[in-house]
């Protein structure tokens, strides 16, 4: 007996449960045991793989939720980086102001006091003084 001939006997046993080939030939004792038995050893192993893809679609589901999740923890995560984003330009749009306003205050002080001659000036002996005469050397030359 050929195996698909063994297989197509299984199938029209689990469908029919008779004890007749699809020639019409009554089957022996023993051909109806390896029937039998296959029949058995299909169904546990149809039953371990409907398991298999319960288990399957369950972990499944749990990852599509958890990706769910996650999507939206990172669509929340881009908003609060946008947000960054527009507060850091717009400080440093402030600070260019700022600083370019700075500049313009200071060019027009020069150009009201003429030429910078605050290393030829003489300043009296004083402590005031002399603090002055370093915090505006200082200022000049880290500008």
């Amino acid at each position: 007996m050929s195996l698909h001939h063994l297989l197509s006997s299984v199938c029209l046993l689990t469908m029919a449960d008779s004890d007749v080939d699809s020639d019409g030939k009554q089957h022996s004792p023993r051909t109806k045991g390896i029937i039998q038995h296959f029949v058995r050893k299909v169904k546990l192993h149809k039953e371990g793989i409907d398991n298999d893809l319960q288990v399957t679609n369950e972990k499944l589901g749990q990852l599509e939720a958890a990706q769910l999740a996650t999507n939206t923890k990172i669509t929340g995560l881009e908003t609060q980086v946008a947000n960054v984003d527009k507060s850091l330009a717009s400080l440093l749009r402030r600070f260019d102001e700022f600083h370019a306003k700075t500049n313009k205050d200071e060019d027009n002080k020069t150009s009201e006091a003429g030429e910078d001659n605050w290393d030829d000036d003489y300043i009296a002996d004083t402590e005031q003084d002399d603090h002055d005469t370093r915090n505006r050397r200082w200022l000049r030359t880290n500008r």
